[in-house]
């Protein structure tokens, strides 16, 4: 089995015997993302983890052109200049500027996390009686990583949708997204396959309410009680009125 695990360092889960288990411990092998807006960077690239030796060789031979020896082994004092390709490989190779970032990164990963893990709770505490958004909810044996922040907008009680929602807080100075836009509405997908909106009812009614507020291990105080109060003031402004 293989983990897809992009956004979720150092996210752990609670086993049924009890115990934590941290991602990237559960799976034969776990890739990660250390893209430069992930709870970890080294600015491009990511990392695969196994506990294989076979698999983590190969791994390491088809992330640069198949090689016997890479550059290091090669030129190093005691190293010896011939090579060999011995598998039609690729060039994925992280280099040494960047897994040198990502090394000390780590280091600090469970502290980034949480201060996401902080910064998430103050949202959630600030937007919990905002009638019109959902917040999201953490079950206890779960601890997330807080990637992202994903409000939900209830349209039904709002006078406004979703991207004009995002507009208002955009002219505020606070700058949202929007995370993911269901496959089957790419348009690849929706040319070559034929799939439409209402094929997938539940994604594409999730996808038209979500917005990702701002959050990173070094926001305020301040800049999060303002989102949030910005929030609540737009949400305020555009309740549905009902008809009398």
């Amino acid at each position: 089995m293989i983990e897809d695990a992009a956004h979720a360092l150092p996210a752990a889960a609670r086993s049924p015997d009890g115990r934590w288990r941290s991602v990237g411990t559960t799976a034969e092998q776990t890739c990660f993302s250390f893209y430069a807006n992930k709870t970890i960077t080294t600015g491009e690239g990511g990392m695969l983890v196994t506990d294989d030796d076979g698999l983590a060789s190969r791994a390491r031979l088809m992330s640069l052109h198949g090689l016997s020896r890479d550059a290091w082994d090669r030129f190093r004092t005691a190293g010896s200049w011939d090579y060999k390709i011995l598998a039609a490989g690729f060039k994925y190779n992280l280099t040494d500027i960047a897994a040198a970032l990502g090394r000390e990164q780590l280091k600090k990963a469970v502290t980034l996390a949480q201060a996401r893990a902080r910064i998430a709770a103050r949202y959630s505490e600030l937007l919990r009686d905002v009638v019109e958004v959902d917040v999201p909810k953490v079950r206890n044996d779960r601890q997330p990583s807080w990637h992202l922040y994903v409000i939900r907008l209830r349209l039904e009680a709002l006078n406004i949708d979703r991207d004009r929602f995002i507009e208002e807080l955009n002219a505020a100075g606070i700058g949202t997204s929007v995370h993911w836009r269901p496959l089957h509405m790419h348009p690849l997908y929706r040319e070559r396959y034929g799939y439409r909106p209402e094929d997938f009812p539940v994604s594409t009614s999730e996808w038209e309410r979500c917005i990702s507020l701002p959050i990173f291990p070094s926001m305020t105080s301040a800049e999060i009680d303002r989102v949030a109060e910005t929030v609540r003031a737009i949400a305020t402004d555009h309740v549905r009125r009902m008809a009398v």
